[in-house]
């Protein structure tokens, strides 16, 4: 990614009615010269009329630019300075041996007051409450109407009480009550789903298709993005957010990462292939938030977000051990209100387990469909390799009731706002 021009953005500004009266949409697009952005369009369509406008550029979160070369300050802060951190031991029964191994593109957990819902080998949903008891196991694996064959990733919608389930295989969306009885269905090419707001949903489309030597992939035409209706999967827009780049056929499993990503107001659009990272709001309104304008010198880096609270927002270097320049994975947070980026302290593989207790390496495997908090399993086996290495001793007195055939214990990391400056 060449940083010719990176700091050159042009603006475009377009003012949109949507079906809701009186709600104006506001879309804004940060071009970045560069092979990463190919903006394609910046007309958006919707059943109603299109009106033109004169806006501010940005309404809402500043955003601001991300160069790995920077030398930034360094912060020690710890997860326990940013987050409530609980541990929960999934209880076993016949019904519940669960491995509890991430998608790697996060979003597989479901936390509310008194509920976690989690999927599980992408056949399975387990409903537990939040003390680790298990309630419920939603499994409709089938080739029949009402079944789904593979679950791509899930939403659950706790207004309306039902569960989305996005089929890659057939390429539908399957929706269910919460007891896993079937409702509706409608066609949808989706590779991500994530619920936007109490109505709509927001699509993530991955158009790729192989090149005849089998070697590459290459962008097909249609939306990157789009949002849907909840009720029957018709469409309400498609954003003007388009990508052009080839990948290595392997890329897609070995950097398996979500591209949509919960925030408090809405959600990130973070892709490898997009040097800008947007946020779309519940409101449909558009902003830019973080401009990579890092040279990787390799296509499979990017600056990735994962947690996000009213004053920090937590990024770190998404990137691949298989592909050269090899790129050091590291953790940084920005301080919205100091408007500055801190560099985490690297940490030693010495005490790697003591770190996982207490370090803030939120990965986007770790991120949940709710937006403040990250969840991360901790595989019973890990927990005894560790020995007296864990730093948490809430967690050491679980260890002692636990046996290596017991289900994984969750981490659950609730991230709240902190008065504090991170030196």
């Amino acid at each position: 990614m060449s940083n010719i021009h990176k700091t050159t953005h042009q603006i475009w500004t377009e003012g949109i009615k949507t079906l809701l009266p009186f709600i104006t949409i506001i879309i804004l697009l940060v071009g970045c010269s560069g092979k990463k952005t190919t903006p394609v369009s910046t007309t958006t369509k919707t059943e109603s009329s299109q009106v033109e406008t004169e806006q501010p550029w940005y309404d809402g979160e500043k955003p601001f630019i991300f160069d790995e070369k920077e030398n930034y300050p360094e912060t020690k802060i710890k997860l326990s300075d940013l987050a409530e951190v609980s541990y929960i031991p999934l209880k076993m029964n016949d019904s519940t041996i669960l491995k509890v191994k991430s998608s790697w593109r996060g979003n597989d957990f479901f936390v509310t007051s008194d509920r976690i819902y989690l999927q599980e080998i992408h056949r399975e949903l387990y409903i537990f409450k939040k003390d680790g008891t298990f309630l419920n196991k939603i499994n409709r694996e089938g080739e029949g109407p009402e079944d789904y064959i593979n679950i791509g990733n899930y939403i659950v919608d706790t207004l309306y009480k039902e569960i989305f389930i996005q089929d890659w295989v057939r390429r539908r969306t399957q929706v269910y009550d919460l007891e896993g009885n079937f409702k509706r269905t409608f066609l949808n090419f989706a590779f991500e789903i994530v619920e936007l707001n109490d109505s709509l949903l927001l699509n993530f489309f991955q158009h790729f298709q192989s090149t005849p030597n089998g070697s590459e992939y290459s962008v097909t035409q249609g939306p990157q993005y789009s949002v849907t209706r909840k009720k029957d999967g018709s469409t309400v827009f498609d954003l003007p957010i388009h990508f052009n780049v080839k990948l290595p056929d392997e890329a897609f499993s070995m950097l398996a990462y979500g591209s949509l990503i919960k925030t408090p107001q809405g959600v990130f659009l973070s892709n490898l292939q997009n040097d800008t990272i947007f946020e779309i709001k519940r409101d449909l309104s558009i902003s830019p938030r973080i401009i990579d304008i890092s040279d990787y010198g390799t296509t499979f880096a990017q600056a990735h977000p994962t947690i996000e609270t009213k004053r920090y927002l937590m990024f770190n270097i998404l990137r691949s051990y298989r592909y050269k320049p090899e790129i050091k994975q590291r953790f940084y947070i920005y301080d919205k209100k100091e408007k500055q980026i801190y560099k985490m302290t690297d940490f030693s593989d010495k005490i790697y387990w003591a770190l996982l207790d207490n370090y803030p390496q939120i990965q986007n495997w770790d991120t949940t469909q709710s937006p403040y908090i990250a969840v991360r399993p901790r595989q019973v086996r890990d927990l005894f390799m560790a020995g007296d290495e864990h730093g948490d001793d809430k967690l050491k007195e679980i260890i002692k009731h636990l046996n290596e055939k017991d289900n994984p214990v969750l981490q659950v990391m609730t991230f709240h706002d902190v008065e504090q400056v991170l030196k």
